[in-house]
């Protein structure tokens, strides 16, 4: 019975390696060296660099209004995205918001992404949170699940 265990492992590995024609280049391969990243990269997305951090000036007023009408529901949905998003190791708030994206649009699309900071700090003040770094400032800021205390 092992030898047909075997014998059928082999196959599909045969099988598997056929797709790939001799000479084709796997899709790990396709960029040659790292230097070679710029060309395939679309114009329209540069590298971070200090001047992005100087003209990033955190919510509109727009935004801030829209956050003024937020529902207590609103608040409750979100929280528990973020929550959902969260884990006891420190995550950076970019990971958290990046992984509560589509379920934020989808339920509370009357909102502004930087609602889901506005609410991690609300959530830090609760004690439900820990952060580290302004949440405004995602790239540079990270948050966990809070820690019970030591006695």
């Amino acid at each position: 019975m092992e030898v047909k265990a075997a014998l059928r492992w082999l196959l599909a590995l045969a099988v598997c390696l056929q797709r790939v024609e001799i000479g084709q280049k796997r899709p790990y391969q396709a960029f040659g060296r790292r230097s070679n990243w710029e060309q395939y990269m679309p114009n329209s997305l540069n590298p971070i660099n200090a001047e992005d951090e100087k003209n990033d000036e955190g919510p509109t007023q727009q935004e801030w209004a829209q956050m003024r009408l937020a529902t207590h529901a609103d608040a409750e949905m979100v929280d528990s995205l973020i929550l959902q998003s969260c884990t006891t190791r420190w995550r950076k708030v970019a990971m958290v918001v990046g992984i509560a994206m589509n379920a934020f649009d989808q339920k509370v699309p009357h909102l502004p992404m930087s609602y889901m900071s506005v609410r991690i700090t609300e959530m830090e003040r609760s004690g439900v949170l820990e952060l580290a770094g302004d949440p405004m400032n995602i790239r540079f800021s990270e948050v966990r699940l809070a820690q019970p205390k030591a006695d």
